[in-house]
């Protein structure tokens, strides 16, 4: 089994996560960085290092991860999400996936005709999927250490949603048998709950669209109450992440005027 850790990457970066990888041919976006003009205009990111084979590296970026420009940032723009972690003596840079390849030099990442040119927003024709959603936050889910983690799956996938931006564009509950999701998602509740009440997110949940790829109607009232009635929750469990703390900690010494994190 692969050694995961959830780990952050610092606003100082000058990165901020969003959807705006475009895969042409599949019809889909996902998740990718975007290079702010600005360092404050940065975002703490949270995501996953693991170690891994440096011959094995060029096959990994080269096939699976096709499309991304490969970026070398040093190891101080990083920091781990549980206390308990810290990189090895001796590693000075890490190998991370970028922004996606961009052709068609279109700076607004706008529409173009080029089914290989990566860098775009989503739009009907390659929406924000639910699906691939589920799959991410799936696996943040499964994360946990001993002792006191037993909640360290639901604080990652926390955290992921949280330092996402970009949730204002068309996204397709794509879900098989998208009105009974407990017949192949058993973690749908847990998913749902925590996009519906993230600040990042819940906006955007609530015009999540249906099957039929139409906006909802008379359910959307009742989206918008539970959304109202769980601010309070949320502020709990979406906290600003501070570099150098923990994620307990950063959850008891937050500002409620900042709302950064990835």
């Amino acid at each position: 089994r692969k050694l995961i850790i959830p780990y952050w990457l610092k606003k100082q970066a000058g990165y901020r996560r969003t959807w705006n990888y475009r895969h042409g041919s599949c019809g889909i976006n996902a998740y990718g960085l975007e290079k702010m003009d600005r360092e404050e205009d940065g975002m703490n990111i949270c995501g996953c290092v693991y170690p891994m084979n440096y011959e094995n590296a060029s096959e990994l970026f080269s096939f699976r991860e096709e499309g991304y420009e490969l970026l070398f940032i040093h190891r101080d723009y990083f920091h781990a999400m549980h206390p308990d972690f810290s990189l090895p003596e001796g590693i000075g840079y890490l190998w991370v996936c970028g922004q996606p390849t961009l052709k068609c030099k279109d700076p607004l990442n706008n529409f173009c005709s080029d089914i290989d040119c990566k860098r775009h927003n989503p739009t009907r024709d390659s929406p924000i999927l639910q699906s691939y959603i589920d799959t991410v936050l799936e696996g943040a889910l499964r994360y946990k250490t001993a002792g006191s983690g037993h909640a360290d799956g639901m604080n990652f996938a926390a955290a992921i949603i949280l330092s996402t931006s970009g949730w204002d564009y068309p996204w397709y509950n794509d879900r098989l048998l998208a009105g009974r999701p407990w017949c192949y998602s058993r973690k749908y509740e847990i998913i749902d709950g925590l996009l519906s009440t993230c600040e990042t997110s819940r906006d955007d949940f609530i015009n999540r669209l249906c099957t039929s790829m139409q906006s909802l109607s008379t359910k959307r009232g009742m989206l918008e109450t539970v959304k109202e009635s769980l601010l309070g929750w949320a502020t709990i469990q979406f906290p600003t992440y501070q570099p150098g703390s923990s994620c307990e900690t950063a959850r008891s010494s937050i500002s409620e005027n900042e709302a950064e994190v990835e």
